[in-house]
């Protein structure tokens, strides 16, 4: 899902609910993605069974290609399939 880097669009936190979402990973530095979304996020309700607050991680490198890096540290490529628009 996408955001705006300052704000967190209605239809995203309807999406977040909708889907009974639990954990958030943010793709991105404080650039693409702002310390303030971050910290609306994670204390935004979560709907998943486990209920509490949505479990936010964020994944940045100094640079796109650190970035790159770090998340494809973390997916497994067999498992996830990366979407873009």
């Amino acid at each position: 899902m996408l955001t705006l880097p300052d704000a967190i669009p209605p239809s995203l936190t309807a999406a977040l609910r909708n889907l009974k979402v639990k954990n958030v990973v943010i793709l991105g530095g404080p650039s693409a993605v702002s310390p303030g979304v971050e910290s609306q996020l994670q204390v935004t309700a979560s709907t998943s069974s486990a209920g509490g607050n949505l479990s936010v991680t964020r994944l940045a490198g100094a640079l796109r290609y650190d970035t790159m890096a770090a998340i494809d540290a973390v997916f497994d490529r067999a498992r996830w399939a990366p979407l873009a628009r």
